[in-house]
């Protein structure tokens, strides 16, 4: 099967959802149940009635049209309607059975007599007859009552969907504000390494010890360098844009950005290890904290 290519337009949907619809056929009345959870990949747990069996392939291709991630439980029988014509009662069966349980309590000595409630209990005596469909029409059937239920699961999974997208946003600001503080703070941290290293060749020169002048500006050039954390936080700011670029483009966009987030993570780390800053380890600390919290949110994205 050709995967589905997704529209731009298409919402950013929560892998969270279930759908119910009926179809009515000569009396009976066929019904689809569905519900996903969260997944790393499709798949999908089908039920259907014997009669429709045949078809599951057919449908796992319908379905895959529609779904990309998520764990599907899918549930189709049918239900008795109006007419109770449709219930069955194997009398032979019952007949056989009957005599069966006769002979059973002979040979055991059994002094418990067999009852109706001891027939009944054996589901083949009373059971609904499914009505016989040509495979098309049953596939026609099937097609309808799921893709209905379909489009109710895929409702719920669109408003939750929009939900989540909010909230990630706005996460995603605070992330900027943490990212913009630790830049604001980056030049006055090398800033203050200088006035440090300055100071302890001070001390140095007066106590007369010969200290090489080319060697201390290579040691402060060293130490602004090391503790400059521009290129991650550029870096960083990039990975929000495409985060945010990503939720307002739509589809399927939960495995890619769960791999940005790897790299915010590694980009946050890295700045922490630079820094060697009090207030700039604060900051990347929340910055971690956002970033783990938009990890576990886009694990319910398809």
């Amino acid at each position: 099967m050709t995967p589905k290519k997704i529209s731009p337009s298409d919402p950013v949907r929560s892998m969270t959802g279930y759908g119910e619809a009926e179809v009515e056929r000569e009396g009976r009345i066929l019904a689809a149940e569905m519900r996903t959870v969260n997944h790393r990949y499709l798949e999908m747990a089908i039920r259907l009635p014997r009669g429709c069996n045949a078809l599951e392939s057919r449908l796992r291709s319908f379905l895959g049209e529609r779904l990309h991630r998520g764990k599907l439980n899918l549930t189709v029988s049918w239900k008795e309607g109006g007419d109770d014509a449709q219930l069955a009662f194997d009398e032979e069966f019952a007949a056989r059975y009957y005599e069966m349980l006769q002979r059973m309590r002979v040979r055991f000595d059994f002094q418990e007599p067999v009852t109706l409630s001891h027939i009944l209990a054996n589901p083949e005596v009373l059971s609904y007859r499914e009505p016989e469909l040509d495979p098309e029409d049953a596939w026609n059937l099937l097609k309808t009552a799921v893709g209905r239920a379909m489009d109710a699961l895929v409702v719920m999974r669109e408003r939750e969907g929009v939900s989540l997208v909010r909230d990630l946003q706005s996460r995603l600001e605070a992330l900027r504000r943490g990212v913009a503080v630790v830049e604001a703070r980056s030049p006055h941290r090398a800033e203050e390494a200088k006035e440090k290293l300055r100071l302890r060749v001070g001390e140095l020169l007066a106590g007369e010890a010969e200290v090489d002048p080319e060697r201390l500006v290579l040691e402060a050039a060293f130490a602004a360098e090391r503790m400059d954390c521009t290129e991650e936080c550029v870096r960083l700011v990039s990975h929000i844009d495409q985060f945010s670029e990503m939720l307002e483009q739509g589809g399927a966009v939960g495995r890619k950005l769960n791999f940005l987030l790897q790299e915010m993570n590694r980009e946050a780390n890295t700045i922490g290890a630079k820094a060697n800053d009090v207030a700039v380890a604060r900051e990347v600390i929340q910055i971690k904290e956002d970033v783990e919290i938009l990890r576990e949110q886009i694990q319910n994205l398809e």
